[in-house]
């Protein structure tokens, strides 16, 4: 099956750590930082990690979950099919390596049981040294819709709840990285 994507939203996020780039490496390739990651999601239904594995300098991560926050109204009323937040599943799949500091991503945004995404996100996020103990995370990508007629109300949906998981990762890598 081909999905014509009709519509897409590029996005930029960078978050600054006072971690150095190898503690901030580690937390990033943790096997509990879905624990870590979980816990700083309230509006998260369901989050499980399916797959981590270490091998030839690369992880290969999956995490499926299901967001809690509520589509937007003008969304909702555009897109009874839609409405139902509680009802979606992401699944989010990602290649970090060890040796380029950065990870590929894609995410697949699907209703219920669907296997056909309504949406889909890929991208790429770098980790980078600033000196003195510091780090920088670069996070670009792009979602992609084939929806008609939302008028911008599920784009800003998904791209706040993109937002919100790498602010919560965020937090959860300063968190690891404390514990040591």
């Amino acid at each position: 099956m081909v999905i014509r994507w009709l519509f897409a939203v590029y996005f930029h996020f960078e978050h600054e750590f006072d971690i150095s780039l190898d503690a901030l490496e580690l937390a990033v390739m943790s096997p509990v930082l879905s624990d870590r990651f979980r816990l700083r999601l309230p509006r998260i239904d369901m989050l499980e990690q399916t797959a981590h594995v270490l091998e030839g300098g690369e992880l290969r991560r999956t995490w499926v979950f299901r967001p809690g926050l509520a589509l937007p109204k003008p969304a909702a009323r555009i897109s009874k099919r839609l409405a139902l937040s509680e009802s979606w599943t992401v699944v989010e799949t990602s290649l970090y390596g060890l040796k380029k500091h950065s990870k590929h991503w894609t995410l697949a945004f699907s209703r219920g049981g669907e296997h056909t995404p309504h949406a889909f996100g890929e991208g790429e996020y770098g980790l980078f040294p600033l000196g003195r103990g510091r780090s920088r995370r670069i996070a670009t990508g792009t979602i992609r819709f084939g929806s008609r007629g939302i008028g911008g109300a599920l784009e800003s949906y998904l791209v706040k709840l993109v937002r919100s998981l790498y602010d919560a990762e965020a937090q959860s890598l300063r968190e690891l990285v404390s514990l040591v």
